[in-house]
């Protein structure tokens, strides 16, 4: 009899821990997998069309791989790099599709960090709409863009990557057809080798102006887009959560700040 029980409560925690697993979750992780993999066979195929075919084995991770030969181990921490990114791009489009299906079928409040989660646990704390943006319109905000040298990509190497996050996405859509998917799978191809000619590890540590061009890279082309689709964002909710348009708050003027100056950031440079 207290077999029995112990064992009934065994399967009732079982349950209880089924009940809160997150169906969305598990298809991610395997979504992962699915995606890494279709980008390391194209990037194979493009390692064997243009003559580094010897590069291959190292991606196969639960194998052990050969030791290296002389003159190799540049190109393979090269692989091994551009390899976790597409890991990086792959698990970001898969959390950015997990977070639309969660979405759709539970309430735009379901993702926790978004603005509407946060809105909806506010929405006890202010009887009034005004106390909100009141609230809001009081919050300092400061951007702060940081750029280290050793992190920093070239900005001809992003735009592949957004290139290749873009393919991705269309591959989500289940409209195409097998051969609009191949013409999809040769641009991805595509995309892998000017990665792989291009190089994304820095030999050189970028001097003072090479950073400058970078940042202003940044100020100039993502910023402006990354403000505007949060604004949008930030908007779209506000309405949901009952502000009309009319309320929508100012922002106060935003200070930038360098976080950790380094050798040769003059006045001067900083102006420029």
């Amino acid at each position: 009899m207290k077999q029995e029980k112990m064992v009934r409560k065994a399967m009732e925690g079982r349950k209880d821990v089924e009940q809160m697993r997150d169906p969305h979750l598990e298809g991610g992780f395997e979504k992962i997998e699915k995606d890494h993999q279709y980008l390391r066979q194209c990037l194979k195929e493009v390692l064997e069309e243009i003559g580094h075919g010897a590069l291959t084995e190292y991606l196969e991770l639960e194998k052990k791989p050969s030791r290296l030969r002389p003159g190799m181990g540049r190109e393979v921490v090269q692989l091994l790099s551009l390899d976790f990114q597409l890991l990086n791009l792959v698990e970001e489009n898969t959390a950015n599709q997990t977070n639309r299906k969660r979405m759709n079928q539970q309430g735009s409040n379901a993702v926790s960090g978004s603005w509407p989660g946060y809105l909806k646990r506010l929405e006890g704390q202010f009887g009034k709409t005004s106390q909100l943006l009141d609230g809001m319109r009081a919050t300092e905000v400061d951007i702060v863009l940081t750029a280290h040298p050793t992190e920093s990509k070239k900005w001809s190497i992003l735009d592949q990557h957004r290139e290749l996050f873009l393919c991705l996405f269309q591959l989500e859509n289940n409209l195409y057809t097998g051969f609009e998917r191949e013409i999809i799978r040769d641009e991805i191809k595509g995309i892998l080798e000017r990665l792989w000619r291009t190089g994304e590890i820095p030999m050189e540590k970028p001097d003072i102006s090479a950073e400058r061009r970078n940042i202003l890279y940044y100020l100039r082309e993502k910023l402006p887009q990354a403000v505007r689709l949060h604004d949008q964002w930030l908007m779209q909710h506000l309405e949901e959560f009952g502000v009309s348009r009319e309320e929508m708050l100012r922002t106060n003027p935003c200070q930038a700040y360098d976080s950790g100056p380094g050798l040769g950031v003059t006045g001067m440079v900083t102006r420029l």
